[in-house]
């Protein structure tokens, strides 16, 4: 990645080494802080990953701090999330612009992000390929379909009629 001063446009591009992942980006106008757009912009890298529960309980997103401070300009945003209603782990960075051009090269197996399950109950992760007709069915599920609180949204339909099924391979 490498991020310019903010005057410049684009003052930021990045460039994955597998060619296909992706970054997309929210202004802070949408978060309510239109004033920081002038300094840093926070962007969502889109995961490749797909996770799901069957029970309701919550994992903490959190950037693995330590190794970003080796960084400066980058930072992970904390939060929260539940896979019982959504699968989507997309990562928000926040980026700030500075006064010189800076590169960032993240290597290979870099600890971006941990996911800490907030249970004291014991947590099972299954880890398998799905074929492409079921990742399209785990985006189709996902996908929003309004634009202010879509994930309350659609844990309300889901209690209401039922939870989805997914088929997956063993």
């Amino acid at each position: 990645m490498r991020v310019g001063p903010r005057s410049e446009e684009p003052w930021w591009k990045y460039q994955f080494s597998d060619g296909e992942s992706e970054l997309t980006n929210h202004t802070f106008s949408q978060l309510g802080k239109p004033e920081q757009d002038k300094t840093m912009i926070c962007l969502k890298a889109v995961s490749p990953w797909r996770f799901m529960c069957s029970h309701d309980i919550e994992f903490m997103f959190c950037g693995d701090q330590l190794e970003l401070l080796k960084y400066g300009v980058l930072e992970i945003l904390h939060g929260k999330t539940g896979f019982k209603y959504q699968s989507g782990t997309n990562i928000n960075i926040v980026v700030q612009g500075g006064s010189t051009e800076t590169d960032v090269s993240l290597p290979f197996l870099f600890p971006i992000l941990k996911l800490v399950p907030l249970t004291e109950k014991k947590v099972v992760v299954i880890n398998h390929l799905i074929t492409k007709d079921t990742w399209l069915n785990l985006v189709k599920v996902n996908a929003i379909s309004c634009f202010t609180n879509a994930y309350y949204k659609k844990k309300a339909i889901m209690k209401k009629k039922g939870p989805f099924k997914y088929t997956t391979e063993a």
